[in-house]
Order: C-alpha cells, then sequence, then structure tokens
C-alpha cells in the first residue's frame, strides 16, 4: 500500500480543502495510506534563520518517506496562499524532499471555476529549481462551489466523485510507475558503477602484465647495456666481438680494434696510411726535430 501526504494549503480553521482531502483519506483507505498534514505551525519563511524551522522539517521529513504528495490548494487572488508559498521556500532551502516526488494537485473553492488559476500558479512553484517535483498532468480535480458540495463531510455528488476516482487512480498508477522507474535506475546505476569498477580493474592488469613482460625483454629503466648492443652488432655484420684486439696508434696512442674474422682495417692497410717520420730527425741538444 503506497504511503501519500495530503497537506492542506491553508492555515485557516474551517477549509473546504481540508474537508476534501479528509474524504479522499476516507475513501481510499483501502488503496492508500493518505495522511492529511497541516502547515498552520509552519512560521514564514527566513533565510537568514540559522536552522531550519522545526514544523517545516518535520513536513520535509514526513514527504522524503512517503510515495507521493497530495497538495489542496484554495485559490487566493488568481494564486495559491502565501502560507502555502512560504511553507514551499522552506522546502527548497537546505532539503530538497520533493525533488523527483510525485505530486497531485486538487482544489476547492465557492467560485464557478474552483481553483484553476492557482493549481497552475502552483504547478510553476513546484517546477522552480530546489522543489523539481514531479506533477502529474490531465488530471486536474477543481471543486467549485464548494459550500454546497459536501453533504456533512463527504460529497454528495456521484459524478463529482466519480471524476475525482478517475483522478487518484491514475495518480496511483502514476506513483508505482515513478517508483519502479526509480528502482530501475538505481540498479542501472549500479550495474554501471560495479562494471566499471570492474573494467578499470582489468585494464589495470593487462598494462601491469604487458609492463613486466616488457621489462623481462629489455631494461626499461637503463635501457640494454653497452655488451648487449655489441653483441648484437656483431652478430648482425659477422663478426666477433669478444674476440677483439687492440693496436695502439703509433701517433696517438690511440687504440683501434681488429676483429678476429675480418675488420674494415686491417694491419697492412694500417701500415700504409702511417706518416713517414723517416726525414725528421731530432735534435740531441734541444729536442726539436728537423725537417
Amino acid at each position: 500500500m503506497l504511503k501519500l501526504i495530503a497537506v492542506v494549503g491553508t492555515q485557516s480553521k474551517v477549509s473546504y480543502n481540508r474537508m476534501l482531502l479528509q474524504f479522499m483519506s476516507r475513501r481510499y483507505r483501502h488503496k492508500a495510506d493518505v495522511e492529511v498534514t497541516e502547515i498552520d505551525q509552519v512560521p514564514l519563511y527566513d533565510k537568514e534563520a540559522p536552522v531550519m524551522d522545526l514544523h517545516a522539517k518535520e513536513i520535509a521529513e514526513k514527504i522524503q518517506a512517503a510515495d507521493g504528495v497530495i497538495f489542496a490548494t484554495p485559490e487566493y487572488d488568481h494564486s495559491i496562499t502565501a502560507a502555502l508559498k512560504s511553507t514551499l521556500e522552506w522546502l527548497s532551502w537546505k532539503i530538497h524532499p520533493l525533488k523527483a516526488k510525485p505530486v497531485m494537485i486538487v482544489g476547492a473553492s465557492i467560485s464557478n471555476l474552483g481553483t484553476v488559476q492557482a493549481q497552475e500558479s502552483l504547478k510553476q512553484i513546484l517546477d522552480a529549481p530546489g522543489l523539481d517535483a514531479c506533477v502529474l498532468g490531465g488530471n486536474q480535480f477543481l471543486l467549485g462551489h464548494a459550500e454546497s458540495a459536501f453533504n456533512g463531510h463527504d460529497l454528495k455528488d456521484q459524478g463529482t466523485i466519480d471524476w475525482l476516482d478517475h483522478c487518484f487512480f491514475s495518480f496511483i498508477e502514476f506513483a508505482r510507475k515513478m517508483d519502479a522507474l526509480d528502482a530501475q535506475t538505481s540498479a542501472t546505476q549500479a550495474y554501471l558503477t560495479h562494471n566499471t569498477d570492474v573494467t578499470t580493474s582489468a585494464s589495470e592488469k593487462v598494462g601491469e602484465d604487458a609492463q613486466t613482460s616488457a621489462s623481462k625483454k629489455t631494461n626499461v629503466t637503463t635501457g640494454p647495456s653497452q655488451n648487449e648492443v655489441a653483441g648484437r652488432s656483431g652478430k648482425q655484420y659477422g663478426t666477433t666481438i669478444e674476440n677483439e684486439k687492440s693496436y695502439p696508434d703509433e701517433t696517438t696512442g690511440a687504440s683501434f680494434s681488429d676483429a678476429k674474422t675480418g675488420a674494415t682495417q686491417n694491419s697492412n692497410n694500417w701500415d700504409k696510411k702511417q706518416p713517414d717520420f723517416s726525414d725528421n730527425k731530432q735534435d740531441g741538444k734541444t729536442g726539436a726535430s728537423k725537417h
């Protein structure tokens, strides 16, 4: 069974809207638990207040725990009452209990058109940032000539009751669909979060394995050693680097390598390239050379 909070949109002691909600609570008691809630103790909204008003906070907690909300509004000067407007301002301040909450709007008035303009005004307010309620559309219950619509505490016109039944059962279906949608959305978010974590973990694992495999083939920190490079080069060009011999350069004192299997320059080529110092004679006294 659904739990619904029915808000009386006025602080008046005698109210046709209160009578309408009490009638709905009795008539639909086997379909939903409709709790009639008053706003007569909620003060005017004060943005400078250090904490939220306790009565407004109590209403907010009830709305948060409910499956839906019914607002019954009178019409004052083509709009809702100051008391209801102030209550809604409290409900959009620090906490937001009406966000995505299914809402039904009804109204009773002594005028011919019922509360049509007040209901339109309330719809706009409930759509404001901070409230963001989900108002049932296409099912307006407008009770005109309310002073003659009741027989004691019950509505007396069967046609009016039938239309109220239609609107209420449409709201029940709307609230249940909203609840199912919320459950599906929560399940989808949980699924996506879980699979994102699994995918991230798997990607990190693959990256670690690839890095480990690469590290085994090549030292990624320092690179291959010179001996490894030389060994690979020796194999590529058919030389045996580990058996090479060094020959000193008679001119500079530097050495060059002659690979065992044949280097680019051999000793014969080297001898042919040596500079001729045969004409240079050193002066024994000065150490200078003559040429």
